[in-house]
């Protein structure tokens, strides 16, 4: 019977419990100071369960628009109330589809305290799909990666919880934006690369390449922001930031900063795990691969991951902003030019030009690292082999002699 090797998956296990830890307490301190959040006890789930009424008023040239006020039923904590459900032309913002039987939705009771209840529609339940759609994902990787894909759920879980664990708590509590954007990124570059590939050389090359190239993304940040007079008002939604209730008014400046490198590092930490795995492989299986062979190597990978890993970056940001840049692209008469001085579009420029910048600084530092690291160990296995060699050759011509 074949005997199991308990030492990974107990190493792992270990260093996941670490890592919780450390996170726990992270958040434990970014949250200190931060304003308790109220339950709104105003809104409320429940599921439809029939129409009522349905009232049509038509108007506009034409009589073309429309405002259709639907009334149904729906049971929220197991009690049946009736509901409201308001569909206009002249709102643009709001779901469009018509409530049906069975759907899982959320009311608002807009009647004061005291008075009857009065429940209107305000969306449709999604996280339960959200949910199904997050565990399939989960499964998947497990199915697929076995081990290593274990180890990727569990590094995802800890990257995600260390931005809404740690990150936007110690914003909302007043915290020095800069600097936790700085913990966030180095610990969840550190968690995911020693999850993913183990402590040792191609882990720590990946490590340094990753916080060098974000680093270098955050010098290229600073400069760009100096001549780019961001305000950090980028719609209404920065604008209303400034609103919350927190210690200190939110920086949008430096929120610009978080969005940016946090959005890269992800990016980023591909091409330095990209180029070190890749020499770690070539220094294993290559007899003799110093330094000079495994840095040309990762500098010949990196050329192929350039053009892909930059497009991306870009296509992720357009893709992000698209009903944006058609908006002020098709529905404006403006000038080009005008348009991409506008802030919003000079952000989501900036996020993808940043982030290849981060790109092709990890590219030359993590092959230079990874080649210096596992270049040295090649050439101490060659002295080693060299030794052994003239070790052998001595014992033969003392072997060849004859006998006294």
């Amino acid at each position: 019977m074949r005997k199991i090797n308990w030492k990974v998956p107990v190493r792992t296990a270990a260093f996941v419990l670490a890592a919780v830890l450390l996170l726990w307490v992270m958040s434990f301190i970014a949250s200190a100071g931060r304003a308790e959040r109220v339950p709104d006890d105003a809104y409320a789930t429940g599921r439809v369960l029939a129409h009522i009424d349905r009232e049509e008023v038509f108007y506009g040239p034409d009589n073309s628009m429309r405002d259709l006020t639907l009334t149904f039923t729906a049971e929220v904590d197991g009690e049946t109330v009736t509901a409201t459900q308001t569909i206009s032309d002249g709102i643009i913002a709001g779901d469009r589809r018509e409530v049906a039987p069975g759907d899982r939705i959320t009311l608002m009771n807009n009647a004061p305290d005291g008075m009857a209840p009065n429940y209107v529609f305000t969306g449709y339940v999604r996280t339960g799909t959200l949910t199904v759609l997050a565990i399939l994902f989960l499964l998947a990787m497990l199915a697929f990666g076995r081990g290593k894909g274990l180890a990727a759920a569990a590094a995802l879980i800890l990257c995600c919880a260390a931005v809404f664990g740690c990150f936007i708590p110690a914003v909302l509590a007043g915290r020095n934006i800069y600097l936790w954007t700085f913990i966030v990124c180095l610990y969840t570059t550190v968690s995911t690369l020693l999850l993913i590939g183990g402590a040792g050389h191609k882990s720590l090359a990946a490590m340094l390449g990753c916080l060098g190239g974000t680093g270098f993304a955050a010098l290229v940040m600073a400069i760009a922001d100096r001549f780019l007079h961001m305000t950090g008002f980028l719609d209404d939604n920065t604008a209303f930031l400034l609103y919350l209730d927190t210690p200190e008014p939110i920086d949008l400046r430096a929120l610009l900063y978080a969005a940016v490198l946090i959005g890269a590092l992800g990016a980023v930490m591909d091409v330095a795990v990209d180029i070190s795995s890749a020499l770690h492989e070539i220094s294993v299986k290559v007899e003799g691969a110093t330094f000079g062979t495994l840095f040309r190597s990762g500098i010949t990978i990196g050329r192929d991951l350039i053009g892909t890993m930059s497009n991306t970056l870009i296509l992720a940001y357009i893709g992000s902003s698209l009903s944006i840049v058609l908006l002020l692209t098709g529905g404006s008469s403006t000038s080009l030019f005008y348009l991409l001085n506008q802030e919003r579009i000079v952000f989501e420029l900036l996020q993808a030009l940043v982030g290849s910048f981060g790109i092709l600084s990890t590219l030359p530092l993590t092959a230079a690292i990874s080649a210096w690291l596992m270049g040295r160990r090649a050439e101490v296995r060659d002295d080693y082999a060299e030794l052994l060699e003239a070790a052998e050759r001595d014992a033969d011509s003392t072997n060849s002699l004859p006998p006294a």
